[in-house]
């Protein structure tokens, strides 16, 4: 009895830590496409910018970011797409939190 609890709980931590490490390991592998500037619309942009507003609606919100190899937006931010590059922003504030090369899309190994 005290084994397959033993092994119950195993099978139940085991999954999320597994996914825990792919997480981080897509994150430091995603660190290399990071950029500190970037031109868009005729404009160069820093992380700390304010993204025009345009870029906070619906049809500009990128939902498929993992399929992009992006990493996961926090609760209140997400992904979209300015020039050639790929840009997390504040859902409230619009400010730019990071920005990512569209290279990012076909990781080099």
């Amino acid at each position: 009895m005290k084994y397959s609890h033993f092994l119950l709980l195993l099978l139940t931590i085991l999954p999320g830590s597994v996914y825990a490490q792919n997480e981080r390991s897509n994150n430091q592998n995603s660190e290399k496409y990071s950029v500190s500037e970037f031109m868009a619309d005729f404009t160069r942009y820093h992380p700390g910018d304010l993204a025009p507003a345009l870029y906070l609606t619906k049809p500009y919100i990128i939902t498929a970011w993992k399929v992009r190899n992006l990493p996961v937006p926090g609760a209140e931010n997400h992904w979209t797409y300015m020039g050639e590059t790929y840009v997390l922003l504040d859902n409230k504030t619009g400010r730019i939190i990071k920005a990512y090369q569209h290279d990012i899309f076909y990781p080099q190994s």
